[in-house]
């Protein structure tokens, strides 16, 4: 059983309740829905008969969202074709030329079905996804497209072929990107269980979230330094001893764990990508210093003197 820890409280329970709220999904979902209808069920698109997978992912699907008027993330991934990590040295080259001419067509394909439907400025092709814009009664969706990855974790005559699924797609310059979605979700889930942060570990992230949104208005961070994502990965690493009890007592936690941990060895919530670092996917270890100082601050001098 947790100890409590004696812990000042600057910021009061109340505010970090109203900051751990959860935003409506019935809007996110509804758009999901008429993207699934769109793809799926018009014989007129050109996907509506392909193996894929589609489904939600980002705040919405993981349930750390605070509010239910930003875009919604979600990704369709054709599964007739798949790229691989082997520990034999993983897909060949002409093997991922053939993956990436599939992938690239795929998309073609997506995109095409939805400016039929929704126009050519309806539609951004961005080099990360597809984003659709929001029209009256629906939310923006941001669509991830691409095609299977597998990351084998054994191939064997009695183990069979185990592997992580997640997707991969190419970057206009060439640049293979590879993403699970699914394994992020599932790793929030058991973060949040009975035999992790006993249901603690959502409503912090959201707790994370508002607050970096409160300095940003109060103009005390640029919001760009810490991206939804990167936070929830950020506490997701913070052990389950240091959540419990309330939403004061597992901040002041965090933020004493987070102070003196080691930020370049943490790894996103998927378990496998590193979370710091250079390049596509990576946060800034400057830019999470910065924005937990902040926060740090507020924590420590609420409220803020302007109020």
């Amino acid at each position: 059983m947790l100890e409590s820890r004696k812990s000042v409280m600057p910021i009061p329970e109340s505010q970090l309740k109203a900051w751990a709220e959860q935003g409506p999904v019935a809007p996110a979902q509804s758009a999901l829905e008429s993207l699934r209808e769109t793809l799926f069920g018009d014989v007129r698109s050109l996907v509506h008969d392909h193996a894929t997978d589609f489904f939600m992912r980002g705040s919405y699907g993981n349930g750390t969202n605070t509010s239910g008027q930003v875009p919604v993330d979600a990704a369709v991934v054709l599964t007739s074709a798949w790229s691989q990590d082997l520990a034999t040295g993983g897909t060949s080259p002409s093997d991922l030329s053939r993956l990436q001419t599939a992938s690239r067509e795929f998309r073609l394909d997506v995109l095409g079905t939805l400016r039929a439907k929704h126009g050519l400025a309806g539609v951004e092709d961005l080099s990360d996804g597809l984003l659709l814009a929001g029209a009256e009664g629906r939310l923006p969706i941001r669509l991830q497209v691409g095609i299977q990855h597998r990351l084998y974790l054994s191939f064997g005559v009695v183990s069979g072929k185990q592997y992580q699924e997640g997707l991969c797609f190419w970057t206009p310059d060439g640049q293979q990107v590879v993403r699970f979605p699914k394994l992020h979700h599932e790793n929030g889930q058991a973060k949040d269980g009975e035999s992790g942060a006993k249901g603690w570990f959502k409503p912090l992230v959201r707790v994370f979230k508002s607050a970096r949104d409160h300095l940003a208005r109060g103009q005390a961070i640029d919001p760009a330094l810490a991206p939804s994502y990167f936070l929830e990965c950020l506490v997701y690493n913070i052990p389950d001893q240091f959540f419990g009890w309330s939403l004061a007592d597992s901040l002041a936690g965090a933020l004493k764990w987070l102070g003196s941990a080691q930020l370049s060895g943490l790894r996103a919530q998927n378990g496998i990508d590193p979370l710091f670092g250079s390049g596509l996917g990576r946060w800034s270890d400057d830019h999470a210093r910065l924005s937990l100082s902040a926060l740090a601050r507020a924590w420590t001098e609420w409220p803020p003197a302007a109020q």
